[in-house]
């Protein structure tokens, strides 16, 4: 009453002294500030806009920083002021700022709100003012859970006996905006003080994808008992993912007796719930009770049994649940709430909580709760927002609790069919990992042929608690299984890292499709020892696989067998080997070779194994060193059967730096079969950065042969540097024998992902008498080629593919002489093109230009068709050859390759008689005719022999021979000798005929045949003879050969002869 008083004093004292402008200020400030005081605000300011004997108008009110006004009118009359009443009171553009302190208590900063003398119940309530009008008014709560709210509204109210309002009304928040519009406030008195307050409007709700519309009502009712009677009929509600209640009402009436126990009656229905692929009929929640005892129901059209919640609080509190949920609309509600959980079927719960304590105000009290209860679920298209989903969940779970130990068991374990991950999820999945579930997952925890898994949970007296489960989980698709076994404990201290353990955990992949492979295998941890920040386990595994982690390899099946002690501290990861781990691999295939047996990958041991991972940086480090690794390959595509190639590595060893990987070999060998190379001595020095990107080292072959009894070449030694060009490897080196007497150059590329690759070698050769020669570097040559003066070049490429490997080059010569045991070669010059050149076979038929061929007679100026189809068919055909002034030519013939010598007929045309008969010049001869015939070549012993000749004229000649040096042995030699000698020195042949025949390449005869007569008159005994018929037999024996090379030469050097002549 003290403020009614302040009031009346004031305004008699205003009263008194007549106002006039110059007391203007006086007066507003004797007005204004005792009644500011006299509502508790001990500063403020205004600024006066005008003031009469019934009207104060302020602008710029400021009772603190945070109350404040842009506008107050205030109207009274005199007499009624000094009663403590104002007439009106108009407020524009108020401005309220209040906050929710850490106790939950409403402050506003410079007003206090504290309580303040009441007026007496006996008495009727009296207003000190008659009408209130707010324009614009706002009002901001800061709220340290739910953050800022804002109303803001306009209204008009009057006070008499009855209290009327009307107005609007609008709160915004962050997670929505709230209009109560066009509402209505009633209230009126009732005996004893009591009121009745009634509000009536509509309600208009929107945000987070939420909305409702509807009328509502509030009704307050102040007595012995309080009561507040809430009614709220939106026609819609509208909830987020297209969830809908229609013909919503919702009721609640609670009453506060002044003594006994409040109670609360509340009801939520609607017509229907529906979601995008399901409708629920006629829900309802209904709850009833007291503090003590407070029941709540659910309900729906389509469920056969309610489900009942029921809490009474006393000394002690007993919770219970039973009955069916319906998840279908259960979960809208929890979406509302945050929870993006989506949807369909029912759940049946019973449970029986009891706790000593009131489990309300005392939440330690569950510490010592005993309970029981039961879920079964039978749940339909589950999931969690957009990221997983079920198809169905089905199991029942049996629960236990008293005091401080819970068990928890599931009878027929606990069932999920469809599970499913979203794009997202799969893409956070390692690359191998991430494919098996493109596909939906089946899971199954316990269940008839994994038991019944039960799950502990002990509360020790030292506050802290362990957690016991078995592991029986099942979980696969057409992709994969996996099946996982054994028990693991959880230890959860009052302060410090949880520990989780366990003495044995087994995990069995089966079946399961990684990419394009299969695999199966079971991985056993033992000792498994793991905090949020470390932990360790000895690893076993052993694993099957078969198909191909990439496009480029494949393998049938491969075996791998491992065990390791793995720790994680930190941030770092690290995996110790033990001895003995080991890959098998059967039919491995990459993408140029193909292996063709078991290649067993071991690691070494007495070595330290070990691979470590740093997350924080990214950084793996470790070092592998492997036993020998052998095996055996083929081209990739190579038709099944063929004969394999086989290797060997020792030292085998990878070095993993940070950003930096080594792979090194110590010795290696590799032997092929066609053609039969042996490549030993290799070693391999290998260097690559991050990714195994920048990839460079040096591949040392120590020597390089051809694996037969007769080398087709010397041992050689193979040097290349590699460098990364991105998509391949190019490399570049030397190739030359072991004495460093010839050298190819080598250059080449290998293309990564295709497999395939070429190189190229470029070699020059120069054959000098005792400098080098043939033998030197292609062994099989020696005691066959004699003597060579040549020089070479040898232009040769390789490529490969999947399909195998092929070669090609060119071999350009120029032999100025080239001898062999059987033939003499020279001035020959070729460029000769090898389809594949080891071993070496030419690319068809190829033409060598040969000056001079000896082949037991001196054949000139030829040409000689040249092919190799192996180092066993050789083929030649001689071409467009001369001897002595004719032609020679014959038929295609095979090549000895032992001893190059060959057998053939040369077929002999227009042989110059003269030139023929060179040989036999001990004086002067002239012949002119022409022989004919054939010079069958045979092979006796590997010797190319004269066997049979035979040259004849074909048309009379002449022959004119005047001997020198011998000729007066001859006249002396007899009477049938000198005739000879007369007669040949102008002889007119009817036919000359050579016969020639060889014993061996040092023994050739001649049988020379002359028919025909004298051109003169013949002395004989001082008598002259007429024309005779003389027929000429002449025998010439020796090493023929070099002699009619002489002469083809025109040279002479007969050192020994034998003839015998015949006349008639």
């Amino acid at each position: 009453m003290h403020r009614l008083a302040v009031v009346r004093t004031l305004a008699l004292a205003i009263l008194w002294l007549a106002p006039s402008s110059a007391w203007a200020d006086s007066w507003a400030q004797f007005l204004v500030h005792p009644a500011m005081l006299a509502l508790g605000i001990d500063d403020g300011e205004a600024t006066l806009e005008s003031l009469g004997i019934d009207r104060i108008v302020l602008r710029d009110v400021r009772f603190s920083d945070a109350v404040q006004a842009d506008r107050i009118v205030v109207t009274f009359d005199a007499l009624d002021v000094i009663e403590g009443k104002l007439k009106t009171v108009s407020i524009d553009g108020a401005r309220v700022r209040a906050r929710v302190d850490a106790e939950g208590n409403l402050a506003i900063d410079g007003l206090p709100l504290g309580s303040t003398d009441t007026q007496s119940s006996d008495e009727p309530m009296r207003f000190p003012l008659a009408a209130l009008t707010l324009r614009n008014a706002e009002v901001t709560v800061d709220s340290p859970l739910a953050g800022p709210v804002s109303a803001r509204t306009s209204l008009g109210a009057s006070f008499g006996e009855v209290v009327e309002a009307r107005g609007e009304l609008a709160l915004a928040h962050d997670a929505g905006d709230v209009e109560l519009t066009g509402f209505t406030i009633t209230a009126t008195p009732g005996a004893g003080g009591a009121w009745r307050i009634t509000i009536d409007g509509r309600l208009v709700a929107a945000g987070n994808g939420a909305s409702a519309s509807g009328p509502i009502r509030l009704t307050g009712a102040m007595g012995d008992a309080h009561t507040v009677e809430f009614s709220w009929a939106p026609e819609r509600v509208q909830l987020p993912d297209g969830v809908a209640l229609d013909a919503v009402a919702i009721e609640a009436e609670a009453v506060l007796p002044t003594s006994g126990s409040p109670s609360l009656t509340a009801t939520l229905q609607a017509q229907q719930a529906t979601g995008p692929d399901w409708q629920v009929t006629a829900p309802r929640i209904d709850l009833s009770g007291t503090p003590a005892d407070l029941a709540a129901k659910i309900t729906t059209a389509d469920q056969e049994k309610p489900f009942n919640i029921r809490l009474q609080r006393d000394a002690d509190s007993h919770l219970s649940m039973n009955g069916v949920v319906q998840i279908d609309w259960l979960t809208p509600l929890a979406r509302a709430t945050g929870f993006p959980v989506y949807g369909q079927g029912e759940a049946t719960v019973a449970l029986s909580l009891r706790t000593e304590g009131d489990i309300a105000t005392n939440a330690a009290s569950l510490q010592f709760a005993a309970a029981d209860g039961l879920m079964s679920l039978a749940l339909r298209g589950v999931r969690w927002g957009d990221l997983v989903a079920m198809e169905e969940v089905s199991g029942r779970i049996i629960g236990q609790a008293q005091q401080d130990q819970i068990r928890m068991r599931l009878p027929e374990g606990l069932r999920i069919v469809g599970l499913a991950l979203s794009d997202e999820v799969r893409d956070r999945l390692p690359p191998l990992l991430a494919p098996l579930v493109e596909e939906s997952v089946f899971v199954a925890y316990g269940g008839p042929t994994l038991g019944s898994p039960e799950i502990r949970v002990q509360r020790r007296t030292d506050g802290s608690y362990s957690l016991e489960s078995s592991m029986a989980v099942r979980l696969g698709n057409p992709a994969f299984g996996l099946l996982t076994e054994g028990v693991f404990a959880v230890e959860l201290p009052p302060a410090g890292d949880p520990v989780l353990t366990s003495p044995r955990l087994t995990l069995r992949l089966v079946d399961t499709q990684i990419g394009a492979m299969r695999a199966s295998g079971e991985l056993q941890i033992e000792n498994l020892t793991a905090t949020p920040d470390a932990a360790s386990a000895t690893l076993a595994f052993f694993g099957r696989t078969g198909g191909s982690p990439d496009p480029a390899i494949h393998f049938a099946q491969g075996d791998l067998d491992l065990r390791a002690k793995v720790q994680w501290a930190g941030q770092r990861l690290s995996a110790e080997f033990e001895n003995g781990g080991q890959a098998r691999l059967l039919g491995l295939s990459g993408r140029t070779i193909r292996m063709t047996g078991p290649t067993v990958v071991r690691l070494a041991k007495d070595r330290e194994q070990y691979l470590a991972f740093d997350a924080a940086s990214g950084e793996l480090t470790g070092n592998l060193d492997f036993d020998r690794v052998a095996g055996a390959f083929t081209a990739r595509e190579a038709p099944r059967g063929a004969e394999s190639a086989k290797f060997r590595l020792d030292g085998l060893s990878i070095d993993i730096l940070p950003h930096a990987v080594g792979i090194r070999v110590r010795d290696g060998q590799i032997s092929t079969p066609n053609p039969p190379i042996l490549a030993s001595d290799i070693t391999v020095d290998i260097a690559a950065g991050s990714g195994l990107k920048n990839r460079s080292g040096r591949l040392t072959i120590g020597r390089i042969s051809h694996a037969v009894a007769n080398p087709f070449m010397v041992p050689m030694r193979l040097q290349l540097d590699v460098t990364d060009r991105g998509k391949a490897l190019a490399f570049n080196g030397r190739l030359a024998d072991l004495k460093q007497r010839i050298a190819f150059t080598v250059t080449g590329e290998h293309y990564l992902e295709k497999g395939t690759g070429q190189a190229r070698f470029h070699a020059p050769l120069l054959f000098l008498p005792n400098v080098l020669q043939p033998a030197d570097l292609f062994p099989g040559a020696r005691g066959l080629i004699l003597d060579a003066n040549a020089q070479i070049t040898l232009d040769a490429s390789a490529s490969w593919t999947p399909r195998g490997l092929r070669q090609s080059g060119t071999l350009a010569f120029s032999f100025e002489h080239l001898q062999t045991a059987e033939l003499t070669l020279r001035n020959a010059i070729a460029a000769i093109d090898f389809a594949n050149m080891v071993p070496p076979v030419t690319a068809g038929p190829q033409r060598i230009t040969i000056g001079k061929l000896d082949v037991g007679v001196p054949l000139t100026l030829g040409v000689v068709e040249f092919e190799m189809k192996s180092l066993d068919d050789i083929r030649l055909h001689l071409r467009q050859f001369d001897l002595f002034g004719g032609q020679v030519s014959a038929a295609p013939l095979q090549l000895d390759p032992v001893n190059l010598s060959f057998g053939t007929v040369l077929n002999v045309e227009g042989i110059d008689l003269g030139q023929a008969l060179r040989f036999a010049e001990f004086g002067e001869l002239k012949a002119e005719g022409e022989l004919s015939g054939q010079i069958p070549i045979v092979q006796v012993n590997g010797e190319m022999l004269i066997q049979g000749a035979r040259l004849e004229t074909l048309r009379p000649g002449r022959i004119r021979y005047s001997a020198a040096g011998i000729g007066d042995a001859l006249e002396k030699a007899n009477q049938a000798t000198d005739l000879l000698v007369q007669a040949l020195k102008d002889f007119r042949f009817d036919k000359v005929a050579i016969g020639l025949d060889e014993r061996d390449a040092e023994e050739l005869r001649i049988q020379l045949h002359i028919a025909g007569e004298s051109a003169q008159p013949l002395t004989y005994d001082g008598v002259t003879l007429d024309r005779l018929p003389i027929e000429i037999n002449i025998n010439l024996e020796g090493p023929m050969r070099q002699i009619l090379n002489d002469a083809a030469d025109d040279t002479a050097n007969i050192t020994s002869y034998t003839w015998t002549e015949e006349s008639r």
